[in-house]
């Protein structure tokens, strides 16, 4: 994560209620993400992504069922 000229993978956690995949993510956006911003919601557009994209280091969605196209 913090060698910024190699491509960085898609951690895609998925488990049981209460196996703290949110307090990883939280965990890991503390230690390499200065942005005081830890969870944020899935945008609706794709502008909006594209913001949160640029302003954040790391950024996590919680609780996603389904990414419209």
């Amino acid at each position: 994560m913090f060698i910024p000229i190699i491509p960085k993978p898609v951690l895609i956690l998925h488990g049981e209620q209460g196996s703290t995949k949110s307090t990883l993510l939280e965990l890991i956006k503390m230690l390499v993400d200065p942005s005081s911003i830890r969870t944020l919601s899935f945008p609706r557009d794709n502008k909006e992504l594209v913001q949160q994209l640029s302003h954040n280091y790391i950024t996590y969605f919680d609780n996603i069922s389904n990414i419209r196209e």
